[in-house]
């Protein structure tokens, strides 16, 4: 063999064991690695930061997905389209797109003032309509003259009997007041912040009492008339001689409005989506009540002598009650909801404060106020005021309904009930009295302020819109 054959020879031979050898560690590496068991996070001592490895997934035990992951797609609302900038921002667009609002129509009635009689108790019961004979009260003034009335203002001189009429409220009702309320709620985590203003309009019921002639007697005799009046005291005492006589008719006017806000934080129920869901409230009230009473009407005296000058009085009486009833109140509200039918009830407590500014306003009681005789001493405007603060609680108890007309519309209608305590009212803060000197002093109708219980209650219609 010649030299040239063997080194071809020798070349071969290590060309064919280098290329097992690199087989064989090919084979071998991956083998140590399966060895060495999956791949774990370097000791504790190891740095973290650059140069670190991520740590290893490890699947849930079983393989399968973790049973108490729950997916829930939810609609996009018109703040999800935006773009977003950071966690915050997120949250933020997602509270406001849960956000409601509501628009409300009230029609509610509130406490009239009932059988309240406009005047002071007399001394002697008597038939207070004057349609009695025998238990009729002579018309008289304050001075206890008697009144005698023409029926023929041509011949004053054939003067007809006299004889009062006092009145009630019982006509004035105060009922089907308009109102209105706006209503929003925004959630948060722990519960919703919701809060509430509305109004009414001012009622105006009107009482007009006429003077009446009174025909029972038959037509061959000088018929009576009934003159409306209010009985006074003398000097605080009852007497059944003095009052103050309309001639020309008397008329009472009653208003009353009303106007409340409220911020309450409701927490989210204990177990949602249950049946019925319990949520606690917490927040404040408050609320106004404004009250009027005037009464108001003309009497003139016909002069016994042609010396005397006739006298018109402008009787006007002005009595004003306004009620600021503030505090903290607790609530409960309890709803369920039944395909697209919400039904919930709520109840809330107010432990409140009311302040009290009341004032009496009298006007030509007596005396005029511009006197034709100089030797009369004018009636100027006389005014009794006070102000005060006393307890009021209030209880406000709501049940309600709402469908579900679209996504973002729901119809509301509810029936709401207010009821409350130590409120002022203007036709119960009267005293009707006179004082011992008729000639020079002023008039004793004033401010004697009672507290007692007012309520409103009603229909609410609304509707709801939500963005989400």
């Amino acid at each position: 063999m010649s030299p040239g054959q063997q080194d071809s020879i020798r070349i071969y031979e290590m060309n064919r064991w280098t290329s097992m050898i690199v087989l064989t560690l090919c084979g071998l590496f991956p083998a140590s690695l399966l060895a060495q068991g999956p791949w774990a996070p370097p000791p504790a001592g190891h740095p973290a930061g650059y140069g670190g490895y991520p740590p290893a997934y490890c699947p849930p035990p079983g393989g399968g997905p973790d049973p108490q992951l729950i997916s829930e797609l939810v609609p996009m609302g018109p703040f999800d389209r935006e773009p977003m900038h950071g966690v915050g921002i997120h949250a933020f667009k997602e509270t406001a797109a849960q956000t409601w609002v509501r628009f409300d129509y009230l029609l509610l009635d509130i406490s009239s003032p009932g059988n309240a009689k406009i005047g002071a108790d007399t001394l002697t019961p008597f038939d207070t309509t004057g349609r009695d004979l025998s238990t009729r009260r002579n018309a008289s003034d304050p001075r206890g003259q008697t009144r005698e009335i023409p029926l023929d203002p041509n011949n004053p001189g054939l003067p007809s009997e006299a004889f009062l009429v006092t009145t009630t409220l019982n006509e004035t009702m105060q009922n089907d007041l308009n109102g209105g309320r706006i209503s929003f709620g925004v959630p948060f985590t722990t519960g919703d912040f919701e809060a509430e203003a509305w109004f009414t309009e001012k009622n105006n019921s009107l009482q007009v009492i006429r003077p009446v002639v009174d025909s029972s007697l038959g037509p061959a005799q000088l018929f009576p008339v009934l003159i409306p009046g209010i009985p006074l005291l003398d000097q605080g005492v009852p007497t059944d001689d003095r009052a103050l006589l309309f001639s020309e008719g008397m008329r009472v006017r009653l208003e009353t409005s009303l106007f409340g806000t409220e911020g309450n934080w409701t927490f989210r129920p204990a177990h949602p989506h249950t049946g019925i869901e319990w949520q606690p409230m917490l927040g404040f009230r408050y609320l106004r009540v404004e009250d009027g009473m005037r009464i108001f009407g003309q009497d003139i005296a016909i002069p016994r002598t042609t010396l005397e000058p006739t006298i018109i009085l402008n009787h006007d009486i002005r009595s004003n009650a306004l009620n600021h009833v503030f505090g903290p109140q607790i609530g409960l509200r309890a709803s369920a909801k039944v395909w697209r039918l919400t039904f919930g009830a709520e109840t809330k407590f107010v432990v409140g404060m009311n302040r009290i500014n009341d004032q009496v306003r009298t006007e030509e009681i007596l005396r005029q106020a511009n006197p034709v005789d100089p030797d009369v001493t004018p009636e100027g405007v006389t005014i009794y005021s006070e102000q005060r603060t006393r307890f009021a609680p209030v209880f406000d108890f709501a049940v309600y309904s709402k469908f579900q007309m679209s996504d973002h519309f729901h119809l509301f209608v509810a029936y709401d009930l207010l009821y409350g305590g130590g409120v002022s009212r203007a036709f119960d803060n009267v005293i009707y009295d006179t004082p011992a000197d008729l000639e020079t002093e002023d008039p004793e109708i004033r401010l004697d302020s009672h507290l007692g219980r007012f309520y409103a209650h009603g229909l609410v219609v609304g509707g709801e819109i939500n963005w989400k």
